[in-house]
């Protein structure tokens, strides 16, 4: 019986002795998304992160996604780098990242506008990449376009595009919102209009650019008449001739 309860006592230990421990991965808290769409379909967007690290961490590298430009986090020094056309940004603490951190991320991206066969404009705002590695708890959005509208937003989320649960509402040309689930990591969260044609003032389309002339006749037969604008009216009377 010795002889047992001995062997049993070096099992626990070379048990206890080859365990693998893992750290537990961080954790975002909360998410709240700014975006501002201009008149020409490009967008800014502000993201403030809130991210619990479970211990001590020197570095952390952020998603930000493809084709932004003009990137900051707020108080500190990022390196970027580009890792299958995904942008990402690394920033350092030299008294190490721990607790409840709060990271504000802000960028820029143009010509997220679509325009489809009929004319109407599909405008699609990736409010969240799926490139974060940390489950995100919660998740608040705004998103105030450069006019008003009548069109209902969808949303959808995750790796196959499925709908996700959203409680919107319209408060004169802005969308506020709020994510009803928990996110996975990995997940993201991607906001559709469709919305009339010549919505935005596309300056550029596939295959070619806009063109406005200012003139009392038809100057080709695919020409469409439009609304001047105070651009339109500032070239007609100060613009070289």
């Amino acid at each position: 019986m010795k002889r047992l309860f001995r062997l049993l006592w070096i099992l626990v230990v070379m048990l206890c002795c080859t365990a693998t421990v893992y750290a537990a991965e961080p954790v975002v808290e909360q998410i709240n998304v700014r975006c501002d769409v201009d008149k020409h379909g490009d967008y800014v967007m502000k993201v403030t992160a809130d991210v619990r690290f479970t211990e001590p961490s020197g570095e952390v590298m952020l998603p930000i996604g493809t084709d932004a430009r003009k990137i900051s986090v707020a108080g500190y020094k990022i390196s970027r780098k580009k890792i299958e056309g995904n942008t990402w940004v690394t920033l350092k603490d030299s008294a190490g990242l721990e607790g409840l951190q709060t990271f504000v991320i802000s960028y820029e991206k143009l010509r997220a506008v679509t325009p489809e066969e009929d004319k109407t404009q599909t405008l699609d705002v990736e409010l969240l990449c799926p490139l974060w590695d940390w489950p995100v708890k919660k998740m608040a959005f705004s998103v105030t376009m450069p006019k008003k509208f009548q069109v209902e937003p969808m949303f959808s989320s995750g790796y196959y595009a499925e709908q996700i649960s959203v409680d919107s509402r319209i408060d004169g040309t802005t969308i506020q919102g709020t994510v009803r689930e928990s996110l996975l990591d990995r997940e993201s969260v991607d906001l559709t209009l469709q919305l009339p044609k010549r919505y935005f003032r596309l300056q550029n389309i596939p295959g070619g650019a806009e063109l406005r002339i200012i003139s009392r006749k038809q100057p080709t037969e695919n020409a469409i008449q439009v609304d001047a604008t105070l651009e339109d009216v500032f070239l007609y009377y100060f613009g070289e001739r």
